[in-house]
């Protein structure tokens, strides 16, 4: 993910985190569930930088985070999981 705090709402540390963490979970698991997911919040990434009077890229974009979160829970990685729970948040600075 590109670290760019272009999208409205989100911050440059957020997505440093946030491709930090996705970086890590790809190197563990490059299954076709993980790589479609990342794939997914990349383009979203894209397409909110492309329209920034779109808000609903950047809802569609923490909306798969979240989801890869899910995956990432069920997959027995908690800690990262609550973490980009966290970082998906709204009122994360």
């Amino acid at each position: 993910m590109v670290s760019d705090s272009r999208v409205p709402g989100w911050s440059q540390d957020q997505f440093a985190e946030i491709n930090a963490l996705i970086e890590e979970l790809l190197d563990e698991y490059r299954d076709i569930v993980m790589v479609d997911r990342i794939t997914v919040i990349r383009g979203y990434e894209q397409l909110a930088i492309l329209h920034p009077d779109d808000p609903s890229f950047g809802r569609k974009l923490r909306r798969g985070i979240l989801d890869l979160a899910d995956i990432v829970d069920v997959r027995g990685k908690k800690p990262q999981a609550t973490r980009l729970r966290f970082l998906a948040r709204t009122d994360v600075p």
